[in-house]
C-alpha cells in the first residue's frame, strides 16, 4: 500500500472525470434545444402550409384537384373555431352507457345529452 496519497492528483483525475460528464451534458442540452428550436420551425410550417391550403380551397380548388397535381394536404386544418368533444365518444370511452337508452326511449331533443349518433 503506499504511504502517501498524491491528492493533487486525484483532484486533477476527478476533474477531468467530471469535466467530460459536463461536456456530455452540455452537448445534450444543445442538442436538445436545436430539437425543440426545429419542432416549432416544423409547427410554424405546417400552419403556414395548412393555412395556404386553405386559401386554394377558397380560390376554388378542391382537395381531389389539387391531390391530383401530386400535393398532400396539411396534417392540421388552419386556425379557426375549435371542434367540440362529441358526448357519444367519451360516453363509450368510460362506459356509461345512459345516453343511448334515453335516446331509443323517445326523449326527444331536450338539449341535455349530446347523444351517441
Amino acid at each position: 500500500m503506499p504511504t502517501h496519497v498524491d491528492t493533487d492528483a486525484v483532484k486533477r483525475s476527478a476533474r477531468e472525470i467530471l469535466d467530460k460528464r459536463v461536456d456530455a451534458a452540455l452537448r445534450i442540452a444543445q442538442g436538445h434545444q436545436e430539437r425543440l428550436d426545429k419542432q416549432e420551425a416544423a409547427a410554424a410550417a405546417e400552419r403556414d402550409y395548412a393555412a395556404l391550403w386553405a386559401a386554394g380551397l377558397r380560390e376554388g380548388w378542391t382537395e381531389a384537384e389539387l391531390k391530383a397535381m401530386d400535393l398532400i394536404p396539411p396534417g392540421r386544418k388552419a386556425a379557426g373555431r375549435p371542434t367540440r368533444p362529441r358526448g357519444g365518444r367519451a360516453a363509450s370511452a368510460n362506459g356509461a352507457g345512459a345516453p343511448a337508452p334515453a335516446a331509443a326511449a323517445g326523449g326527444g331533443d331536450t338539449g341535455g345529452s349530446e347523444g351517441g349518433e
